[in-house]
């Protein structure tokens, strides 16, 4: 099973960020872009596994000691892709979230995950932009009350993504 460790947003936010992701929309040539219910800000990108690492996994994330708080969205970016289509994202300005993203890492040492991956909220992939000009929004206030396990698989042939551990903070 594919899994990553994300904080899923508010409906107010939610509504931000996909009003930002169709000004992006609107601007390109063609892309995937993420699903309204998919919107989420990845902390921790882990990858496949069986079900006895998922149980290590949600055991470990248990351990999470950290207090809720909030952040700023703000910036987007682009992972470049060789041959063309990158990944757009909104990143976010916030110690608080580098800091439980470092907490989560130490605790999923033994599951080798890639150490530069950043957080990020993605937007669209495979996505080819009509022409240079940057998006502008306002930033985007959010909240950090709880950090969930996440699984993605398709259903239906639709990407989507189901919490399968959630631990609040507090």
């Amino acid at each position: 099973m594919r899994v990553f460790v994300a904080i899923i947003f508010s409906r107010e936010v939610k509504d931000k960020i996909y009003a930002v992701e169709q000004k992006l929309k609107a601007e390109c040539a063609k892309g995937r872009f993420t699903n309204y219910d998919n919107l989420h800000l990845t902390l921790v990108f882990i990858g496949e596994k069986d079900d006895a690492d998922i149980e290590r996994i949600t055991a470990l994330l248990d351990k999470i000691e950290f207090k809720p708080f909030a952040f700023t969205i703000s910036g987007m970016g682009n992972f470049r892709r060789a041959g063309g289509g990158d990944i757009y994202w909104l990143g976010v300005k916030s110690e608080e979230v580098y800091t439980l993203r470092k907490q989560i890492h130490g605790l999923l040492k033994d599951f080798n995950i890639e150490p530069k991956f950043a957080a990020h909220i993605t937007l669209g992939r495979e996505v080819a932009k009509k022409n240079s000009a940057a998006i502008s929004y306002d930033e985007i206030k959010a909240e950090a009350l709880q950090v969930d396990l996440m699984k993605s698989e398709r259903v239906d042939s639709k990407l989507t993504y189901t919490p399968i551990f959630s631990k609040t903070l507090k």
